[in-house]
């Protein structure tokens, strides 16, 4: 006697099934990452000098207090976001208050580069080889030099470019437009866009933050979500010439002297 015919599988019960898998992974991920740097420290970002341990840095996270995570950095340093050549400073302030923006953690590294260049269109460059995901579905309302916009379009970053390099995820936002396209294989230096105001900008400039994965994340649905990023923010290096007359250097992101009001500029070698 033949068995009876086996019912078919339900999708539903494959899907339940990859979801509890996904979050265990992440829960595995979390874990790791307590096991490795501890239980995350209270810290008071808007109070000076946080007072983390070794590769910790003070950052808003969840509940929007101040807490001690860890972070990456680079070891070797990227192109500045411009072509050679061009000047641009670092514009939102070392480290900003609970009020303004780059306080979070994974955008606490971040960098505002204003490029000074006096003509309507500054071309956006690679600073790094790798794998474009593009976003580009943004419109800006004020494109001027000094625009002011406030969409939460591209989760705020406007059209933004990600690079992925298979360890690093560098994002470059609130392009004017996008000129790339998805997923080409980037060289160092390949132009991306144009520099604008796009999603939340107060001014024309570049917003350049890199992140790393967790143990946990998934490049294939963080690059599924526009302006999501790696769970570790990453302590960029840039390789740049301070004006005027300095020689190329290798400078890090927070040692770039941000000021709203910048007193240093550096240009593009």
């Amino acid at each position: 006697m033949e068995a009876p015919p086996r019912p078919p599988r339900r999708k539903g019960s494959l899907v339940v099934g990859i979801l509890f898998v996904l979050i265990a992974l992440t829960a595995a991920g979390a874990l790791f990452v307590r096991a490795k740097f501890g239980p995350a420290q209270a810290c008071d970002y808007g109070g000076g000098p946080a007072s983390c341990g070794e590769n910790q840095i003070c950052a808003i996270s969840v509940g929007g207090q101040g807490r001690c995570l860890p972070f990456a950095s680079q070891s070797s340093p990227m192109a500045p976001p411009f072509a050679a050549g061009v000047s641009f400073a670092c514009t939102q302030g070392p480290r900003a208050p609970k009020e303004r923006s780059h306080a979070w953690a994974t955008d606490v590294f971040a960098v505002d580069l204003m490029p000074v260049e006096d003509k309507p269109e500054v071309e956006v460059v690679a600073p790094v080889a790798g794998e474009a995901h593009v976003f580009d579905r943004c419109e800006e309302r004020d494109a001027g030099p000094s625009a002011r916009n406030d969409t939460n379009c591209g989760a705020g970053y406007g059209n933004h470019v990600r690079i992925w390099d298979g360890t690093d995820l560098v994002l470059l936002g609130h392009l004017a437009r996008v000129t790339v396209k998805q997923g080409a294989q980037l060289k160092r230096g390949d132009v991306l866009g144009i520099a604008g105001a796009s999603g939340q900008a107060a001014s024309r400039h570049v917003h350049l933050v890199v992140t790393r994965l967790r143990p946990g994340d998934h490049i294939g649905a963080i690059l599924g979500s526009p302006g999501h990023k790696g769970g570790v923010v990453v302590r960029g290096l840039l390789e740049a010439k301070k004006l005027p007359g300095g020689a190329v250097e290798s400078v890090a992101f927070d040692a770039l002297e941000c000021a709203e009001k910048p007193s240093t500029w550096w240009t593009a070698p």
